[in-house]
């Protein structure tokens, strides 16, 4: 591990706001100098690193990695088979503004349970739905759920159970769910 090589960027002469990309340079190289005319710059400087956020939930579903960060309602998926890039686009904000925040995502058959809440018994259980792995495809649907799991740690998948928990006990609902009505079964206090 370690840097093999790096780039090197820079801006054009009047225009401080776009930056290109000069030359590769190899690890070990102490100086470079400057000899390209503004002219024979052609690539332009990323402007995404394709980093993802510090999550504290994952899961892994149709060639993707789902992440969300704490205190958030975004929640960010990788690029299909290459888990390791998350571009600055690839996130969706889940109803921001309502008070509650993500506080554990879990797998269905064709989507993803999305669990908000606030901390004080009020929640909510989202459902991303996704016909196709296209995101333009997708939507979200508030389901009539009114509590939802307290954390990563607190959902599972049992055969076509998705299980939760809360303060109020564990709870259970078919894993093919993908509407507003969503069936929750208390199966413990």
């Amino acid at each position: 591990y370690g840097i093999e090589s790096w780039n090197i960027y820079r801006n054009t002469a009047g225009v401080a706001t776009t930056w290109w990309r000069m030359t590769n340079v190899t690890n070990g190289v102490t100086s470079f100098t400057d000899n390209n005319s503004d002219s024979t710059l052609a690539t332009q400087a990323p402007t995404d690193n394709g980093t993802p956020p510090l999550f504290i939930g994952m899961v892994v579903h149709d060639s993707r990695l789902w992440g969300f960060t704490s205190n958030s309602s975004t929640i960010w998926f990788s690029n299909i088979d290459d888990p390791e890039t998350f571009k600055s686009s690839n996130a969706l904000q889940i109803n921001r503004g309502d008070g509650l925040y993500i506080k554990a995502i879990q797998v269905l058959d064709n989507g993803i349970a999305i669990h908000k809440n606030d901390l004080k018994k009020n929640g909510r259980i989202y459902i991303l739905r996704m016909p196709t792995k296209t995101s333009d495809d997708w939507s979200v649907v508030k389901t009539d759920a009114n509590y939802s799991a307290i954390g990563p740690d607190f959902v599972a998948q049992f055969l076509d159970k998705a299980v939760f928990a809360n303060e109020m006990g564990i709870f259970t609902f078919d894993r093919s769910s993908s509407g507003e009505k969503l069936l929750l079964e208390k199966i413990s206090e």
